[in-house]
């Protein structure tokens, strides 16, 4: 289980599975409301990720996931989320 604890691995399954969905049904992703909340999904994680990697830097830790954190950060948007990326 190890192994799958990397980004990469992750982006292979996520890619893998819109491949499939686009094999079982190729239209869906033709539909302006699907596209529309797409966008906004993608924004929104887009947003999620910057006040993360802020609070980061505030704190002058690292952002990756298997070094050793130089702080434990409950400021920001991690008052609200344990892991908001």
């Amino acid at each position: 289980m190890r192994h799958f604890d990397y980004p990469p691995v992750w982006l292979i399954a996520a890619l893998g599975l819109v491949w499939v969905e686009t094999q079982v049904w190729p239209d869906l992703l033709g539909w302006p409301v699907v596209q529309h909340v797409g966008t906004g999904l993608v924004l929104i994680a887009l947003a999620l990720f910057v006040l993360a990697a802020v609070e980061f830097l505030r704190a002058r830790s690292t952002i990756i996931p298997h070094q050793m954190p130089a702080a434990l950060i409950t400021r920001g948007i991690f008052a609200f989320s344990r892991n908001p990326i």
